[in-house]
């Protein structure tokens, strides 16, 4: 047997194995029955009514999808005003595919489709916005989300780059309804209705267990080793109503204690740390029990926030807690994030 018939049976040997994985990647992410379909969260719960649109000039199945939407739930007596954006954007992949793929496709004269590689991807992000209204027709909040989705363009399953474009505005748009309700959700625990507008004690608990709960989930006070010593600077607050800030802190300070994850540094605190060692120069004090210079630990980290309210209308606020933990040492921001909670008088 010479070179040629062994080269000639290795290229068939392994040809069609090649072809066949490639035709079964490409396909897991296909077209399935009912991805064109309105994925809609609110239809049991809301009424919706779309109240300004951006971007949407060439994406006619997502007007399709907007009328659909707002055909249904139309008994219902929460309101959500929405309104939302539409923007391409490429993803990682689009753009690395593209420089790789696409150039070898024109100089191939479209062999790459001939072996079952899709020649391009469609990316897609939709930004929602939403007011949400209760029965009365009060404002009880405003939630914004978005989604991101990505389809491919492949000639060999008859997906051409209209196909694949649908299919990306329908993901898109249904993850950022999905999302959308998933933060509405998340929040209506926290509305309250109450006899006051100002911030209870119950309301400290539940903004302090969200946020806490986001800070230990997000794994930057994961320290090797050991945990970080922190210390609680100032939360500012820029409010209507009064809000008992030390309280707050306190709170928050045995939450985070809680989690195991910290030690908090009582320096700014407590003003004994700092007047006991004034004893240094007392001779009526027993100098073996106070405490020696260079004993202090000094803290590592810091968290500042700011608590802020808005008023939505006559007898509704939003109060909007922001926290951020920096590095003391870089000076750099380690972790920031916000909660709110809706407080209504009625």
């Amino acid at each position: 047997m010479n070179l040629n018939s062994i080269r000639k049976g290795n290229f068939m040997k392994y040809s069609i194995p090649l072809l066949l994985i490639s035709t079964f990647l490409s396909g897991c992410v296909s077209i399935q029955p009912g991805d064109t379909d309105l994925e809609n969260p609110f239809e049991k719960e809301y009424r919706v009514v779309v109240e300004d649109t951006k971007g949407l000039k060439g994406h006619d199945d997502i007007k399709s999808l907007q009328t659909e939407l707002e055909k249904s739930g139309k008994n219902n007596k929460k309101t959500i005003k929405l309104s939302y954006s539409v923007k391409n954007k490429l993803s990682e992949m689009d753009s690395l595919y593209g420089k790789i793929v696409l150039p070898f496709e024109v100089l191939t004269l479209g062999i790459v489709d001939l072996l079952c590689v899709p020649s391009d991807f469609m990316a897609q992000t939709v930004y929602m916005d939403a007011t949400v209204q209760n029965e009365q027709g009060r404002t009880i909040g405003r939630y914004s989300a978005d989604g991101s989705a990505w389809h491919t363009v492949a000639l060999y399953y008859g997906y051409t780059s209209g196909d694949a474009k649908k299919m990306a505005d329908v993901r898109a748009f249904n993850k950022a309804l999905s999302n959308l309700y998933e933060n509405i959700e998340n929040n209506q625990e926290s509305v309250e209705k109450s006899s006051g507008l100002s911030l209870t004690n119950r309301d400290f608990d539940n903004l302090v267990r969200r946020l806490v709960s986001d800070i230990i989930e997000d794994g930057h006070l994961n320290k090797k080793g050991g945990k970080y010593v922190l210390t609680i600077s100032d939360i500012e607050q820029d409010t209507k109503h009064d809000v008992d800030v030390d309280i707050f802190i306190k709170k928050l300070r045995v939450a985070l204690q809680k989690e195991n994850k910290v030690i908090m540094s009582t320096m700014a605190e407590d003003k004994m740390v700092m007047k006991s060692r004034e004893l240094r120069k007392s001779s009526e004090t027993d100098q073996e029990t106070v405490a020696k210079q260079n004993t202090l630990t000094a803290p590592e980290i810091s968290l500042t926030g700011k608590i802020v309210e808005k008023e939505l209308s006559s007898d509704v606020s939003e109060y909007t807690v922001m926290l951020t933990i920096n590095d003391l040492k870089k000076g750099t921001s380690l972790w920031e994030g916000e909660r709110s909670i809706v407080k209504t008088d009625k």
